[in-house]
Order: structure tokens, then sequence, then C-alpha cells
């Protein structure tokens, strides 16, 4: 199979926080430095080729990643450089490094430019089928990734904890837990398959699982599964979901899918009766 063409790495310049589609394009720019064999010689080609004092990572989420699918590089010792803005509030979504924290990181804002690649998933947690790893990153797939982390109502570290609890509900069906074994079923979505799971819980919904923080088990089986009416998208993936203004029962993930699903929706759509 031939390997995937386009930019596998891509370098993105110093950004305001509100900068526009035709800005961010501007500042993303493809680079040949990496990837390499692994994190190490990551580092050392960075700190040589860019004069960095102290290359460190961050782990991040694309706007559609199911798992933690970005790695970023910066200078943590740039004290000198324009702070990016928009690169700091995106990709907060752990501690550095990947360090896994209880409550929103704390590291200070990237100064400079930064460069983001693909991430393999874990072996463990491997994405529902029909997944298919490419190391390819695009300049309009890291263009909407910053833009939807700069828009959501939610912290990037905040939507990491939706989308990690979610990937650890999930991987419970690929293997063994509490001395049962069983299977993930491809042909369900991802909602189902949160939903069928709940009964393998604690009655009191006390279960917390681990990632970016803690999730309790209310969330991770409740709101977070709640989807889009039409594009079938949970709340985990899209942060958050717009209520249909007269039935009050049906939800969107925006204008484009409600407007989509007006032509099904509209049969059934009733206005709800007095209490």
């Amino acid at each position: 199979m031939a390997a995937a063409a386009g930019p596998k790495c891509l370098e993105l310049a110093p950004l305001p926080l509100r900068a526009t589609k035709e800005e961010i394009d501007a500042a993303i720019t493809p680079s040949t430095l990496l990837p390499l064999d692994d994190w190490r010689q990551e580092t050392v080609k960075l700190a040589k080729a860019c004069g960095w004092k102290e290359v460190r990572g961050l782990m991040a989420y694309t706007k559609e990643g199911y798992y933690k699918d970005l790695y970023v590089y910066f200078d943590r010792k740039d004290t000198t450089s324009p702070v990016n803005e928009l690169a700091s509030k995106a990709f907060a979504c752990y501690g550095l490094d990947g360090e896994q924290t209880m409550g929103a990181p704390t590291w200070a804002p990237i100064r400079g430019k930064c460069f983001v690649i693909r991430q393999e998933p874990a072996k463990n947690m491997p994405p529902p089928p029909p997944f298919v790893y490419t190391p390819v990153l695009t300049v309009e797939e890291l263009r909407e990734t910053l833009l939807f982390f700069c828009q959501a109502k939610k912290s990037a570290f905040q939507i990491a904890q939706m989308r990690d609890a979610r990937r650890m509900r999930e991987s419970m069906m690929g293997g063994s837990f509490g001395g049962t074994t069983w299977s993930r079923d491809p042909t369900k979505s991802q909602a189902d398959i949160l939903k069928d799971t709940a009964a393998k819980d604690n009655a009191d919904g006390s279960v917390f699982y681990v990632g970016s923080g803690f999730r309790s088990m209310d969330k991770v089986t409740g709101k977070d599964v709640e989807s889009c009416t039409y594009c079938g998208k949970t709340r985990a993936d899209v942060v958050s979901l717009r209520k249909c203004t007269r039935c009050y029962s049906a939800r969107y993930c925006n204008h484009d899918c409600q407007k989509a699903d007006w032509k099904k929706h509209k049969k059934g759509c009733k206005a709800p009766g007095p209490a």
C-alpha cells in the first residue's frame, strides 16, 4: 500500500487568540524536520535546528480526534518571543510531556513557533473500526482544530476529560474487566456502546474514569452520550448540542445538521403540552 501523501509535520507561528482563518493559514507551514523514530531524536533535532534551550512536548486532540492524536513541541525556555495565544489555548489538554493532571494545566503559555505532528493511537485503546491511522496532518485540519478549541464553550482540558473518559469506557468493550470478557460491537454507535455497558458499573454511579482529571460515571453515561439527532456525534465529540426550540427533544451539533434533518423531524415536531 502506498504511503499517504501530505505533510507529516506542521510549523505554527505565533497567533493571537482571535486570529482569522486567513491569518491561521498564513501562520502554518509544512516542515520536514519531523517526525523521526522517537521523541528523543525529535527533541535533539529541534534543539539543534531551532536553537531551542528546553524542548518540551504536549499531547492534544484534533477537532475530530477520537484519541489524543497530536503531539506539539515548543521551547519552554523562550521568554522573549510573542505569546502563541491560539496554540496555548487549543493545546492545553494535559501537563507537560502529556502528564495527566487532576486540574487544568498550569504550564506557562507557549512563546514563539511550535511544531505539530500526528501521534499513533495506544495499542490498548484502539479507535473503533473502520479507523485507519495516517501520519498526514493537513493545514486545514490544524486550522479547524485551532478554531474549534478557541471557540468552544469548554476549555481544552475539559474537552480532553470528556473524550478520555469516553475512550476508556469503550476500551473496556474490547478485553477483560472485573472477571468478565467481552468484545466491542463495531456495528453499534459510540453512544450505544456507552449506554449498553452502563449496567456493568456501580449502581450508585460512583465509578470514576481517570484521564485528563476525573469524570464521574453519571456524566460519562449521561450528558456525554447525548447525540446529534442527525449525524449521531456525541457531546464528547462536539462539546455542546442545541435543542430544537419547538419540541425541545431533538438535539443538533450545529445549524447545518438541524437544517438537514428538518424534512424528517418536522413530521413529529410538536411543542410540549402544559405541565
